[in-house]
Formats: C-alpha cells, sequence, structure tokens
C-alpha cells in the first residue's frame, strides 16, 4: 500500500507539471498580461515587469515567452513547497503536500498565465522557508540569502512588503527584550528600505492602488463574501470544498505560517473579492489539507484522484477535454491570436489606428500600428482607420469605406 501511495504521489507531480505546461498559446494575451509584458504598469514596482521583460528579449516578442516565467516559477515552486514543508513535516507527509500543490488548479491556471501572482507567490514563499531556517542559526550566506528575498518579494506587487513586514512585527514579539541585538530583526528591517524608498519617490504606485480599489471594489461586507465564494468555487470547483476542512489541520502550524495563510485568505477580502488572480496563493492550504489527512483516516489514496479529476475537468488539454466546467479562458481559440495576423495585414500601411471599444492593453501587443483609443474623441469630423470593436458602434461610419469584417471586428476608414 506504501509503494502504491508513493507511486500516486509522484504521478500527482508529474501530472500538475504536465498541466502548467499545455494550452499556453490558447487564450488571448489578457490586459494585465499585456502592461506587464510591455512594462506599463504604474499599480506595482518594477522586479516583476522586469522579469517578462527580460524573458521578451530572450524569447522573442512572442506568447511562450510572455508566458514562460510563470511556467518556470509555477513548476520550481513545488519543489521550494516541499522544502518548506520538511522544516517541520517528514519526507511522506512533504511529498503529499507537494502533490496537492501541483494539482492545485489556481496554481496551474496562473502558471500559465502572465500575472504576477505565481512570481510573487515564489518569493513569498522563498522567504518564509529562509526566514525558518535563518532563526534556526542560520548560515551568513542563508542571512544574506534572506535579506536579497525578502527584497524581491517586497519590490514585485504593491502588497509584496506585506509577509517581511508581518514577520518582522513578529520576530520583534519574540524578541521583546533583545530585538537590537537579533540579526535576524535588522535583516528584516533594512530589507524594507527600498521598496519605503521606491514607494516614496513613486507616489503613482500608491495613487493607482487607491484610485482603481476604490472605484472598482466598493461592495459591502456580505457581498464581498459572495464575490469571493464565487470566484473561488469557478476555479477551484472540488479543491474549494476542502478548504474549510483545512482549518482543522492549522492547529500544529507554527505562527510564521498561521500569519502566511492568514494573510493569503484575507488579501483578496481586502483589494478585490472579483480579482481571480488572488486565488492563486490559496495553494498554500495543501499544507495543513495534507496535516488533516495525515492524522484522520482519509487515505491520500482517496483525495489524490479526486484532485487530479478536479483538475483535468477544469484546465485539461482543451483538444482533448472541453466542457461546461472548463476554465472560460479555455473554452475556445483566442480571437485575437487566431486573427491578429490577418487584421495587421490589413493594417500594414498605417502608423496609427482608433480603436472604438473595449480598448486594452492587450491591443497594444497584438496590433503593429500605434493605437489610438477613441471613446473620448469627438468623432463628428475625424478622419483616419477606424478599428470598431464591436460593430453596433459602425453606424456614425455609414460614409466609410469598410475594410475588414468580421463577427467581432470591422475596420472602417474615412
Amino acid at each position: 500500500m506504501r509503494n502504491i501511495e508513493t507511486l500516486l504521489l509522484w504521478l500527482g507531480i508529474l501530472g500538475g507539471i504536465t498541466l502548467r505546461c499545455i494550452d499556453i498559446s490558447v487564450p488571448d494575451v489578457l490586459t494585465d498580461e499585456a502592461q506587464f509584458g510591455l512594462g506599463t504598469s504604474a499599480a506595482h514596482p518594477p522586479l516583476g515587469m522586469a522579469f517578462f521583460r527580460a524573458a521578451l528579449m530572450m524569447g522573442g516578442s512572442n506568447i511562450l515567452a510572455l508566458r514562460s516565467v510563470s511556467i518556470v516559477l509555477g513548476i520550481l515552486f513545488l519543489p521550494l513547497l516541499y522544502l518548506l514543508v520538511r522544516e517541520w513535516m517528514d519526507r511522506r507527509g512533504a511529498l503529499l503536500v507537494t502533490a496537492l500543490g501541483s494539482l492545485f488548479p489556481s496554481a496551474i491556471l496562473f502558471s500559465r498565465l502572465a500575472f504576477l501572482s505565481m512570481t510573487q507567490l515564489f518569493f513569498w514563499t522563498l522567504f518564509v522557508l529562509l526566514f525558518l531556517r535563518v532563526k534556526n542559526n542560520g548560515s551568513e550566506k542563508e542571512k544574506i540569502a534572506l535579506f536579497l528575498a525578502a527584497v524581491a518579494s517586497s519590490s514585485i506587487k504593491f502588497q509584496g512588503f506585506v509577509i517581511p513586514f508581518l514577520f518582522l512585527a513578529g520576530r520583534m514579539m519574540e524578541k521583546r527584550g533583545s530585538v537590537l541585538r537579533d540579526d535576524v530583526s535588522w535583516i528584516l528591517l533594512l530589507s524594507l528600505v527600498p521598496i519605503a524608498l521606491y514607494d516614496l519617490t513613486h507616489p503613482g504606485v500608491l495613487a493607482s492602488v487607491l484610485l482603481y480599489g476604490g472605484s472598482a471594489d466598493a461592495l459591502g461586507l456580505i457581498d464581498r463574501f459572495m464575490e469571493l465564494f464565487s470566484v473561488w468555487w469557478n476555479i477551484l470547483v472540488f479543491a474549494v470544498l476542502l478548504l474549510p476542512l483545512s482549518l482543522l489541520g492549522c492547529t500544529r502550524l507554527r505562527w510564521e505560517m498561521h500569519v502566511f495563510l492568514g494573510w493569503v485568505l484575507l488579501q483578496g477580502f481586502l483589494f478585490g473579492p472579483s480579482h481571480e488572480y488572488y486565488v492563486t496563493d490559496l495553494v498554500l492550504f495543501v499544507i495543513p489539507i495534507a496535516m488533516l489527512i495525515a492524522r484522520s483516516q482519509v487515505s491520500s489514496i482517496v483525495v489524490l484522484p479526486l484532485m487530479m479529476m478536479n483538475a483535468i475537468l477544469l484546465l485539461g488539454p482543451s483538444f482533448l477535454v472541453r466542457s461546461s466546467w472548463t476554465n472560460p479562458l479555455y473554452q475556445q481559440e483566442g480571437y485575437w491570436n487566431l486573427h491578429a495576423e490577418e487584421i495587421n495585414n490589413v493594417l500594414k500601411d498605417q502608423d496609427h489606428v482608433i480603436v472604438l471599444g473595449d480598448a486594452g492593453h492587450q491591443l497594444r501587443w497584438y496590433m503593429n500600428p500605434e493605437i489610438l483609443v477613441g471613446k473620448d474623441m469627438d468623432l463628428s469630423a475625424q478622419t483616419g482607420v477606424f478599428l470598431l470593436l464591436d460593430p453596433s458602434i459602425a453606424v456614425p461610419f455609414a460614409d466609410g469605406k469598410k475594410l475588414y469584417n468580421d463577427e467581432q471586428t470591422r475596420i472602417i476608414v474615412r
């Protein structure tokens, strides 16, 4: 039985890695992916976007290069997760955590997409691992690594500093009478200096967060909970049922993991329950889930096949598995992936094009001409080439010449 379980654990890990590497080019580049790849987001520090820019410089301006950062870090997260739980669990328990994490749907999904979520999670997890090791009389090299991991994890997303800050507060409580003589406290305090200086000299980060958050997420308490659960269910399905049960396995975790898991649970509620990318970090709850399995009569031989089926149902190869359960991004081929080349060919002689409709950053990724957003323009006497993303708005351009037309897009010149 033990050999069968071990084989099943490794199959789960390999299956999760495989799912991270398929269907990379199926969905269109999303607007957030485009702005991260183009380095145009004002809401976050630059380090996370620098990874994407470096990948594009090395691999060219294509979807695989753009999303390769998340793929690589999503796979590397798994051995990192194993090493983290090995700090207090045996090899079998750590392998179970890794297998469950490998099959966790949100971790698979955002290992395929060029969001900052997996990058942030990877460096947060690395920071927590190094923190635990340095606490236990770590070497000088590990202390340097802890400082670098804290700086890196604070410089990827605007909320990246929260985990190092909370760990600093927890460490200061541990060392009440000897904080000034504690190397770990000084490492964490100094690691927060770069991001503090960056935010002070780049007020656009805080402004973007406050303006966007205030307008997009003005929901009541009950509405936030309902929205949060809806997003979790849509992405996780079966896995979401394990989250409340996992709380029973948290009792034996150290305070560091309580802080880590608590923040993971809270950030989506605070910063936007409708933002799917916050569900990525819920993969960490496989740690108490595994601890609960280890303490109960439920065998991993029962849970792992269910997790595998759940992952395949939601994110299996789209050319084999497409159903109403499949994640919406993989229900069909992306429109711009199929039509961008043809549309660019129509516009090959144009320096710019005026876009009407929902023009996100993804258009700047796909289109060769410069994009001018026309929604606030006075178009009554405007001439030029117009890209209409909604065919219903073509009425004001009845006098124009149609250059291109399909079920979603029209190009008109007048």
